[in-house]
């Protein structure tokens, strides 16, 4: 990550399993001094781990089971890659993955293109103008809410971000389908006895 002041920080966590619950570990947040390659890098966050960890190196190299990255090139590509040295210099039962997180947002960027998720983008867009430009159908709604015992929160406009920003405000739609149904068709048998 790099600050505003141009300074570069590498955040190392960790998940461990206790009773077959995956429970996440902050080890910790260091400052990037020496440069960004990926025998450095590597270096950095193998210390950091021991440190924070509490681990020495002999118990990092049989606990360490996977390190997961980005596809930044220093992390995964080439042979000189910190996942690669991870497993040859420190962790030998290690092996570097694909950041699931990353993985899922690549997946969705690429449907974007298709009909089918421009006519889903088209909906919330849609219903966010609707009710957004109008106080009157936001009170509305949200007194429909109330009544039919859902929460009454607003829904969420579609705002592009890197990390699949569609979910957040489709989550909201589906929530509210009951509420949302009632009104809209209340609203289309007004406009039309109108």
């Amino acid at each position: 990550m790099t600050t505003i002041d141009n300074g570069y920080w590498i955040y190392v966590h960790a998940y461990v399993v206790v009773g077959w619950t995956k429970i996440p570990i902050l080890i910790c947040v260091d400052q990037i001094v020496d440069g960004s390659s990926s025998n450095n890098l590597t270096e950095v966050i193998m210390i950091s781990m021991m440190k924070g960890g509490g681990l020495s190196k002999e118990e990092l190299s049989k606990k360490l089971l996977c390190f997961g990255a980005d596809e930044m090139n220093v992390f995964q590509r080439g042979k000189t890659k910190l996942t690669k040295q991870i497993k040859d210099s420190w962790a030998p039962f290690s092996m570097g993955v694909h950041c699931v997180a990353h993985h899922t947002n690549l997946v969705v960027q690429s449907l974007q293109d298709l009909t089918l998720i421009a006519k889903i983008k088209s909906f919330m867009f849609n219903i966010y103008g609707y009710f957004n430009h109008s106080p009157k159908r936001h009170m509305k709604f949200q007194r429909l809410t109330q009544t039919l015992e859902t929460k009454g929160n607003k829904i969420l406009k579609n705002v592009k971000t890197r990390w699949m920003s569609m979910f957040s405000p489709l989550n909201k739609i589906m929530a509210k389908y009951r509420p949302l149904l009632v009104m809209m068709q209340n609203d289309c048998s007004i406009m039309t006895h109108s």
